[in-house]
């Protein structure tokens, strides 16, 4: 186990990483070895074979998200197979960065936290939450937590201890000078995992401009030539700048003594070269004060200042010195640069690693060639400087001939059949709409193509003029749009395609056409898809809501994308007249909208009603209201908080519930009402039937849809006779000649599940007995109706004469204790019926019910039962619009499904190597959302690891299968090709 400190940040903006960089450096000032690192860049077998005291930075970013560099991290400890104990050697600490005016103050770091001590750290020190906007604001809560950190730290490691500050620390990087120049002997992995996996070297062919010479902007056509290029449009590429000779003249010349070493080769292996036309940040500042000559009063006054600016005193000198103004490492160096001498072995510890930028490919695919259309980024500062940006000024710079690093990255994006294609793009975000035109005209392809371009001025920055000879490609439709001139035709791409609403129209209705909108973020895109929405309104006369819903139909099926890089992006819903924000949580498909409309507990002719009916009145007159009402979209709070789910429960995750956004969702459960109907209800009991919604299996009894039918009970502990109340309560209850095994009657709770304080023993015995006699009375009921039907149609099987039998088996719900489940011997197997319990007293406390209340509640899954009842063999058939399987079924009645006629079904294999795992039920969601009720079955057939690679693979086999025609291999195909797409537009997987 090494001795090295663990710190880890998840970082979005750069905030959390700067606080965590600058604790490494502080904890150097006390002898303490760290390590510092992107949360999802640390390598997961370290956390058993190097982390003794991990310390966990994180900000909350969106409505308590986590960082994207922190959610590979969040996901693998989330796995549900790693023990309580997996991490029982790691002392913990975290520090979490957030805004108390955001209803999830801190929740990224209250995840972690939270979920790292279930696995069994060890508390370091406690965990703090800073506020941004409280007066002490981030500074403020960091140095509380510093100092304790430390504190706890100096007990673990007691030959550490603090130094002055006036010493300088080593530098993490051991640096020496060699016959060749300078040679880095120790480097710690990060820099080490640095690789250059698919990096190639290429050669300029062009750098042109597009935009006419008086225009602002300065955009740039630039070519370059290399060798096995492979790449289609969509793709990105990579770019890795370097500094200019000038800049890095300029430093040298602030800091001559390492003139002697610059141009001897630097061996560092795998690493780019260091940035210094960034902006500073604090722990910059931290270190850099140390190399100031102090002996005359300006370095003296010099080092004062930078000290100040890597501390906590004057965080406003700070902004204003470096932020503001957006001042460089370069600049910062050569204003101290009389009194400043940095030893050489410092640089890495000082200057941040250059990061490569990525641009849209704007060619069609060749192996030797590749286009890009780049803004060269240029402004002026507060301080009336101009800014570059480092990458695309260097770009400007290079002249044919001249070479450079680059690496292609793959995209997701898929056009292959031959309907049109309607494109939408301002300014340089036609670069991959330019690939994907070149490449359809390349080929001679007659698909259409409509690209609907937008810029400000036709003479200035019409980047496309000069692309294509519109006369020789007749299938090539440009409409232009230049928002500064005044007798432009169309103002702006809005404009250009509401003038054009048949032909879009046309299009997209009767002809399958596919929409990219590519360009600048803001407005742009959110104006765009709100013209689609009026396009289709005018064009088929649907109403708003109508128009809304298709627009989302074509977003979800692929046909409407965003983004340069051809991502999917946000979309709003309407249901019942409320609309509904997208953000990252919405992965609600089209279809589940479809079934939220069918309520089919409330169709009195329908096995899934007919079954709801005969439990609503087996409990007539005996008190209890009867809910069935509610509408399937709930809040978070409703759904989980109130019931007490952890904020790790896997029920919470996307690939489990159906979210509209991050606040409201399908309900999963009828308990999702259970606090709602503790304060409405005004009968002693009540019972609600209702449908729900989770991802789910596909196979032959599982649905993403289905019913739940809940009752609750309670009574008062301030009743004086509260125990003779229950025990009335009870007599009441009809008596069965159920056989009934129960282990629990006498002594319902244990050690594994346990009753409530705040209840005495003999409350927890009554209040259960009357649970279990209600459900055993209600399950009687419903079975001895099945046994009269069967015995009308004729059946003489012997258990039809028999007593009912039943066993109770203890269980685990979130929100009762303790809790049971009853099983029911039926047809020569236990079926499992119903989950049940004593209420916690929190959930009741949230219902504002009271300190004196105690209470049960049970919950039915009415599907499951009503295809044993009723003979269903497949729970699609609930679903089916087919008269064939509604005539068979009547109000009271339960009587057997007689099978029609059996459709051939056809089975298709995918097969996938991936890096990340893909969840079951993403698979299954994807395959519903293109096959809909055709999947029979989805099943994983195998896994692979390949012995050599290590890579992951698995083949899952897909039925699809018709309940009422024949399908066709054209059809399939065609429904299985956009699976595989859509598994590798998600997913990033390999299909093999």
């Amino acid at each position: 186990m090494s001795d090295e400190i663990t710190i880890l940040y998840g970082s979005e903006t750069g905030n959390a990483e700067e606080y965590a960089r600058y604790l490494k450096q502080r904890l150097r000032y006390y002898n303490l070895k760290s390590v510092c690192t992107p949360l999802d860049s640390y390598p997961l077998k370290n956390l058993i074979t190097h982390t003794k005291c991990l310390i966990v930075v994180c900000s909350t970013t969106g409505q308590g998200e986590l960082p994207r560099n922190a959610k590979k991290f969040m996901k693998f400890i989330l796995k549900k197979k790693l023990p309580s104990d997996f991490l029982h050697h790691i002392h913990l600490t975290s520090f979490g960065l957030g805004d108390s005016s955001y209803t999830k103050f801190n929740y990224a770091i209250k995840k972690l936290h939270t979920r790292l001590m279930q696995l069994g750290c060890q508390e370091l020190s406690p965990r703090c939450e800073a506020d941004e906007i409280s007066p002490e604001g981030i500074d403020g809560y960091y140095l509380e937590w510093e100092r304790q950190l430390i504190d706890a730290l100096l007990t673990i490691y007691p030959n550490a201890g603090e130094i002055s500050d006036e010493t300088i620390p080593m530098p993490e990087h051991r640096v020496t000078v060699s016959k060749q120049g300078l040679d880095v002997l120790e480097n710690n992995f990060i820099l080490s995992r640095i690789g250059n996996d698919g990096l190639k070297l290429g050669k300029v062919l062009e750098n042109t401009r597009l935009t006419s010479e008086d225009h602002f902007q300065d955009v740039r056509d630039f070519k370059i030539s290399s060798e096995d290029l492979e790449y289609l449009p969509g793709d990105t590429i990579s770019l890795y700048p370097c500094n200019f000779d000038e800049d890095v003249d300029k430093l040298l010349q602030s800091q001559p003594q390492w003139l002697a070493l610059a141009d001897k080769p630097l061996i560092i292996k795998n690493l780019p070269e260091t940035e210094i036309m960034s902006i500073p940040r604090r722990s910059f500042f931290g270190l850099l004060w140390h190399f100031v000559d102090s002996s005359t009063p300006d370095g003296e006054r010099e080092q004062e200042k930078l000290k100040e600016f890597g501390s906590f005193n004057e965080p406003e000198d700070l902004y204003d010195y470096a932020n503001r103004p957006r001042r460089s490492i370069l600049e910062t160096l050569l204003e101290f640069e009389n009194n400043l001498t940095i030893p050489v072995s410092y640089i890495l510890d000082l200057f941040p690693l250059i990061k490569p930028r990525m641009f849209s490919i704007a060619s069609r695919p060749s192996t030797d060639e590749v286009e890009l259309i780049v803004a060269i980024v240029e402004y002026k500062t507060i301080i009336r400087k101009i800014r570059r940006g480092l990458c695309t000024r260097w770009l400007k710079s290079l002249r044919p001939g001249d070479q450079l690093l680059y690496s292609i990255q793959k995209s997701s994006f898929k056009y292959e059949d031959n309907s049109p294609i309607i494109m939408v793009a301002p300014g340089t975000g036609v670069a991959p709409m330019k690939s994907l035109i070149d490449k359809v005209l390349h080929e001679k392809s007659n698909q259409e193509l409509y690209l609907f371009f937008g810029c400000r001025f036709e003479e200035k920055d019409n980047l496309i003029a000069n692309f294509w000879d519109q006369k020789l490609y007749p299938n090539l439709h440009v409409i232009t749009c230049f928002s500064r001139d005044k007798d432009s035709k169309y103002k702006y791409v809005q404009d250009g395609l509401f003038q054009q609403y048949k032909l879009i129209g046309e299009s997209l209705v009767e002809q399958n056409a596919k929409v990219f909108v590519c360009g600048s973020s803001g407005k742009m895109p959110r104006e765009v898809k709100i013209t689609f929405v009026e396009i289709i309104k005018k064009f088929t006369g649907m109403t708003e809501e109508e128009s809304q819903k298709y627009v989302l139909k074509l977003e979800d099926t692929g046909r409407y994308k965003e983004d340069a890089r051809f991502y999917s992006t946000s979309k709003d819903l309407v249901v019942d007249g409320k609309t509904y924000k997208h953000d990252e949580w919405t992965n609600i498909p089209p279809f589940m909208l479809d079934l939220i409309t069918r309520k089919l507990h409330k169709n009195p002719n329908h096995p899934i009603g007919i079954l709801n009916d005969l439990i609503k009145t087996s409990v007539k007159g005996m008190d209890y209201t009867i809910y069935e009402d509610f509408h399937p979209i709930v809040s978070r709070f409703q759904n989980f908080d109130s019931l007490g789910f952890p904020e790790d429960h896997p029920g919470r995750s996307r690939s489990d519930t159906y979210y509209f956004n991050r606040d409201y969702l399908l309900r999963t459960h009828t308990s999702a009402h259970e606090q709602e109907c503790f304060i409405e209800c005004k009968t002693k009991g009540y019972l609600i039937a209702a449908d729900v919604y989770r991802k789910d299996e596909i196979d032959r009894t599982h649905y993403p849809a289905f019913h739940q039918l809940e009752g609750a009970r309670v009574w008062s502990k301030n009743d004086p006779n509260v125990l003779e109340t229950i025990q009335k309560d009870i007599d009441v209850i009809p008596k069965t000649n159920i056989i009934v095994e129960d282990p629990f009657r006498d002594q319902p709770s244990n050690e594994g599940n346990p009753m409530q304080p705040y209840m005495t023993s003999e409350e927890v015995r009554l209040v259960q007995v009357h649970l279990k006699k209600t459900i055993e009375y209600i399950v009687n009921q419903v079975f001895e109706k099945a046994k009269e039907s069967a015995k009308l149609a004729g059946s003489t099987e012997p258990y039809l004469n028999e007593p009912l039998k039943i066993r109770w088996v203890e269980a685990y719900f979130p929100w009762t204790s303790p809790s049971w489940e009853i099983e029911v011997w039926w047809k020569g197997e236990w079926l499992e019926c119903c989950g049940c319990g004593v209420v916690q007293q929190q959930v009741l406390l949230n219902s504002e019910l009271g300190e004196d209340k105690i209470s049960w509640a049970f919950g039915i899954g009415l599907d499951r039962i009503a295809m044993l009842l009723f003979g269903i063999p497949d729970i699609r058939l609930f679903w089916t619009l087919d008269e064939r399987f509604h005539n068979q079924f009547k109000q009271g009645h339960i009587n057997t499904f007689e099978p029609y006629s059996k459709f051939p079904g056809i089975t298709r294999d995918v097969a996938f190597w991936f890096e990340d795992s893909v969840h079951g039920n993403d698979l299954m969601e994807i395959v519903r959302t293109y096959a809909g009720d055709l999947a029979e079955s989805v099943v994983l057939v195998d896994e692979f690891t390949h012995p050599k690679t290590n890579r992951k693979s698995q083949c899952y086999r897909i039925n699809y299968q018709s309940m009422d025609r024949t399908l066709t291999n054209e059809e399939i195909n065609d429904i299985h090709t956009k699976v595989q797409d859509e598994l590798v537009n998600k997913f990033n997987v390999e299909i093999r």
